[in-house]
C-alpha cells in the first residue's frame, strides 16, 4: 500500500529487497506497481523473487562503496560467483541478503551452509538470511560472519516466541574493519520493542559463541577486513 512509505520513510529506510517468496503474489503489475511507489519515495528496491533482474544495487558514500546482493533461494538458485567477483573488482564491499531456509528451524540447514561458504570464497563481506521466520544460528567462515536469519521484525505469527522474536544488525564497514551490534528486538501485540535482561543476553550470546566471541563482552563485534 502506498501509505506504507510514510513509515518507512520515518523510520530512515532507504533500501528494501523484493527477493521474497511473496513479494509477487499478486502478480507482475503489482510487482512493477511496489517498486514506483517505493522509487517514487527514493527507497531502493532490490532483487525479485523470480532472480530476474536488479540482484544487485551499489551505494556510495566519498570513496566508499557498499554492494547489495538480494536473492530468493527458494525460486531458484543463480551462480553468484562472477556477480560478487564483478563487485568486488569494482572495490566494493560485499553483502548478500538471501531469502532461504527451512521455516521455524533455528539451526541452519546444510544447503545454506554450503552456498554460504561459496559465497565467501567467491568474495562477499557479509551474509544476512531471512525467511526461516525465527533467529537461526551464526558462524564465522574465512573471517566473514554469516548470520542465517533475522527472524521476524513484524509479521501476524504471534503463535510462539520464536517467532515473535527477531533481530536486527546495526554495522559499520570502513576499508579495514566490520563492525557489528547485535540488536535483538521482540513483537508484543503486533509492536516492536528492544529485547533487555537475560533473553536478550542469551539471544547474543548464542549468536557470539557461533562467531567466536563467546569471551567477548558486549553486543558489538568487530571483524579485521584487511585482505
Amino acid at each position: 500500500p502506498p501509505q506504507t512509505t510514510q513509515s518507512l520513510q520515518w523510520l530512515g529506510v532507504n533500501a528494501v529487497s523484493l527477493a521474497n517468496n511473496h513479494t509477487d503474489n499478486q502478480g507482475k503489475t503489482m510487482l512493477d506497481n511496489t517498486r514506483q511507489v517505493l522509487n517514487n519515495v527514493q527507497i531502493t528496491t532490490i532483487g525479485d523473487p523470480q532472480n530476474k533482474t536488479d540482484l544487485v544495487k551499489t551505494f556510495q558514500k566519498e570513496n566508499q562503496k557498499i554492494s547489495i546482493i538480494a536473492v530468493n533461494i527458494l525460486a531458484n538458485t543463480p551462480d553468484l560467483t562472477e556477480t560478487i567477483k564483478e563487485q568486488k573488482n569494482n572495490n566494493a564491499d560485499v553483502i548478500i541478503f538471501p531469502h532461504w531456509g527451512n521455516e521455524y528451524q533455528t539451526t541452519h540447514s546444510s544447503g545454506q551452509e554450503t552456498l554460504a561458504h561459496s559465497w565467501i570464497e567467491a568474495g562477499a563481506d557479509l551474509i544476512v538470511g531471512s525467511h526461516p521466520h525465527v533467529i537461526q544460528d551464526a558462524e564465522i567462515y574465512n573471517n566473514k560472519p554469516i548470520f542465517y536469519s533475522l527472524g521476524n521484525f513484524l509479521f501476524d505469527q504471534t503463535f510462539s516466541t520464536n517467532t515473535q522474536r527477531g533481530l536486527v544488525l546495526e554495522g559499520k564497514i570502513t576499508s579495514d574493519k566490520l563492525t557489528i551490534k547485535l540488536v535483538p528486538v521482540f513483537s508484543k501485540h503486533l509492536r516492536i520493542g528492544l529485547l533487555e535482561g537475560e533473553e536478550k543476553t542469551a539471544i547474543i550470546n548464542q549468536l557470539k559463541k557461533g562467531l567466536g566471541f563467546e569471551n567477548s563482552e558486549g553486543d558489538i563485534i568487530e571483524f579485521n577486513t584487511t585482505p
